[in-house]
């Protein structure tokens, strides 16, 4: 019997080990698998690795036939022999070939695993295979475009010139309309901002003295030419590029630096007006949206339609109903906005563009908004007179581009945001999917940890 008594205990004893096995197990959290579109990335790598080994065959041979069908031309063989024109794509077949050993090595190997914890490692393998794929494709374009060019300088070598010329004065024209036009504009009407206008605008005038320079060498070798002296066609056709590759752009350089100073003009809020996920049956993933609510200069726009957003991005954001994600004063540029979780219109405040302090019958000061602006007051999520001085100090001090800020008591509780006393009782974030889902009761403290810190565009920006 003592034996018999010793074996069920043993068995009793395994059989309590099985089922606390199978308690732990349950609570495991399952691996959810890899993002849908990380995994559509990767899947394209290996469609561009091949195309991009096409393209090099193709580029390949056409430069051979171009060498073969040269004439009989002792300076224009001296260059490409010079210049190992031929080489190059040989460096390029390298970039291609260390791009299929991560492809095949790593990459391949990690899609199959399909482990959402591989991720990093996968969006790393990703990037450096981007990386290879693009430098292998600007060293196979060179070859025949270098070829092309020389032949141009040595067979119309004054119409080359002359064009180039023509290009570089264009370039040059169309900064000097920015600088005169724009430019002046804005520091008129910002002065205090006149250094920073100015470090904004360097690029543009660095990209312009490089082009007269370019220019002349051209001239001076279009001089030499004409007078019988020996041509640097190398240089030459280097100068050249420096001046095609300004122009080619001329008509984006151009919008780019007109948009960015003008920007200075604008202010902006964008404010996450509802969010909602909808999961889908058969499928782990379910598909995440945002609602924005806009405010451009004082004009309140409607909340824009539903916005797929990535999961990383609504998570970022779930503490963040009611408040703005994105907001930018006049008199900065787009690149300066706040992307810091904040309680709608507290960017603007302390600046006499939208308000003013005033101060009440107990002495206390509070945030007083000037005519159109006012809305920040009537429909959001302020107290009725205005936002206090103590509370906007602060955020200045303490918040103001380098935290999200949601206010909170003397007590603790927060104001603002998905789980603040303001947004709860504020009818509008009441009658919100996101509010009707339980999403006003599902909120953990934890989940601010995840940051709110978001990417997006100014006014038009989806902000995926």
């Amino acid at each position: 019997m003592p034996i018999v008594k010793k074996i069920l205990n043993g068995l009793g004893f395994c059989v309590l080990g099985f089922w606390v096995l199978v308690a732990l197990f349950m609570f495991i959290p399952k691996d959810s698998g890899l993002p849908k579109d990380l995994r559509q990335r990767a899947n394209l790598v290996g469609d561009q690795i091949a195309e991009t080994k096409a393209l090099l065959e193709t580029s390949r041979k056409q430069y051979y036939s171009m060498m073969k069908n040269l004439p009989n031309n002792d300076i224009l063989l001296s260059i490409t022999k010079k210049e190992s024109l031929q080489d190059i794509f040989d460096k390029a077949e390298q970039h291609i070939e260390k791009a299929s050993q991560i492809n095949e090595k790593e990459l391949v190997r990690l899609l199959k695993k399909n482990k959402e914890k591989t991720s990093g490692k996968i969006l790393q393998d990703i990037q450096s295979i981007e990386i290879l794929i693009a430098r292998a494709q600007n060293k196979i374009q060179y070859p025949v475009h270098r070829l092309t060019r020389l032949q141009s300088l040595i067979g119309q070598m004054e119409a080359s010139c002359k064009k180039a010329m023509e290009r570089a004065d264009e370039f040059s024209a169309m900064v000097d309309g920015i600088k005169n036009g724009t430019l002046a504009r804005v520091k008129t009407d910002f002065p205090d901002n006149t250094q920073k206008i100015d470090q904004r605008f360097t690029p543009l005038a660095q990209m312009a003295q490089q082009n007269m320079e370019a220019k002349n060498h051209v001239a001076d070798i279009l001089s030499q030419y004409k007078t019988g002296s020996p041509i640097k066609y190398s240089s030459l056709a280097d100068s050249i590029d420096v001046i095609d590759n300004f122009y080619s752009g001329i008509d984006q350089t151009e919008d780019k630096y007109t948009k960015m100073f003008l920007s200075l003009y604008t202010s902006y809020t964008k404010i996450l007006d509802d969010m909602k996920e909808e999961p889908h049956s058969g499928r782990q993933e379910a598909d995440y949206f945002h609602k924005y609510f806009m405010e451009v200069n004082g004009e309140i726009r409607k909340s824009t339609s539903w916005e797929p957003v990535t999961k990383d991005l609504y998570m970022a954001n779930i503490d963040n109903l009611g408040m703005a994600i994105l907001s930018k004063k006049i008199g900065q540029f787009d690149d300066e906005a706040n992307k810091y979780a904040t309680p709608p219109g507290i960017a603007y405040m302390g600046d006499p563009k939208y308000g003013e302090w005033k101060t009440d019958s107990t002495g206390d000061r509070f945030w007083s908004w000037y005519g159109k602006y006012a809305f920040f007051s009537s429909i959001f999520l302020f107290p009725p007179r205005g936002f206090g001085y103590s509370y906007w100090d602060g955020f200045r001090r303490n918040y103001r581009y380098n935290r999200p800020y949601y206010g909170r008591t003397v007590s603790g509780q927060t104001l603002y945001g998905s789980r603040g006393y303001f947004t709860k009782r504020t009818s509008r974030y009441q009658s919100s999917s996101f509010a009707r889902t339980g999403g006003f009761f599902s909120q953990s403290p934890s989940a601010r940890n995840g940051g709110s810190r978001v990417r997006g565009g100014g006014p038009g920006g989806r902000g995926k």
